[in-house]
């Protein structure tokens, strides 16, 4: 089955944690939403997604070290992260 089943089969759990997340956001502010959310509903919220994104590169680069070019993937690709401010 490998890794693309494990994808698909979370597309699934991600559209349903999306909707809990949504129905949380009603009730309480941002980090509070975050923190009322079931374990797995949070991490397919919030990690899955890009960790799906990174292994998936990962098995096509195949790098010597890939603990070290996942986190520096992670580090370059994190969707949270703030965009510095551009000198004018």
């Amino acid at each position: 089955r490998g890794f693309a089943g494990m994808a698909d089969d979370n597309k699934g759990a991600q559209a349903e944690a999306a909707e809990v997340a949504k129905e949380a956001g009603k009730l309480a502010g941002p980090s509070d939403n975050l923190k009322a959310l079931p374990v797995r509903q949070y991490l397919d919220t919030t990690v899955t997604p890009v960790l799906l994104k990174a292994m998936s590169e990962l098995v096509n680069v195949r790098p010597e070290d890939p603990v070290e070019w996942l986190a520096a993937w992670l580090v370059k690709n994190n969707p949270n992260k703030k965009e510095a401010a551009k000198p004018e």
